[in-house]
């Protein structure tokens, strides 16, 4: 039998010793480029077959990650679930990833398929200023299920 380790929730023993040692390797500085490259994997949720998650990891803990999937016969991509974990929201690596996806997949339009929070009405219209669609709500097209 093969066991698949999870990503651990907590540190463990190793990652506290090393955070000890040395502390400054695990900062995030606001003012550094985001991490390269991106990661990308299959979304994994029994509704979104075809969706893939877009994710980044600082010092190998996960810091952000967004739900996406892109229709290239109606040239739109739609995004989910953005989500900052804790100790790296407003840095900017929501924006960053957003535009990976742009650049990634360039000539599309944007949406999202679910409605937007109150509180996150603010994000959405900044980061979908000057951007095709502009992340509105837009159902999906028969293509994907």
């Amino acid at each position: 039998m093969h066991w698949v380790r999870k990503w651990p929730d907590k540190p463990t023993w190793r990652d506290r010793l090393r955070r000890w040692v040395s502390p400054e390797a695990y900062q995030y500085n606001r003012g550094s480029t985001p991490p390269r490259p991106w990661v990308d994997r299959p979304a994994g949720h029994y509704e979104r077959t075809c969706w893939r998650i877009r994710a980044v990891y600082i010092k190998s803990n996960l810091a952000f990650e967004v739900e996406y999937v892109v229709c290239d016969l109606c040239k739109i991509g739609w995004v989910e679930s953005p989500h900052t974990h804790e100790g790296y929201k407003r840095y900017g690596l929501a924006s960053a990833a957003l535009q990976s996806l742009r650049r990634a997949y360039p000539g599309l339009q944007w949406h999202t398929v679910g409605g937007h929070f109150r509180q996150a009405k603010p994000f959405w219209d900044s980061v979908g200023m000057d951007v095709p669609g502009g992340y509105t709500q837009q159902k999906r097209c028969p293509h994907v299920p």
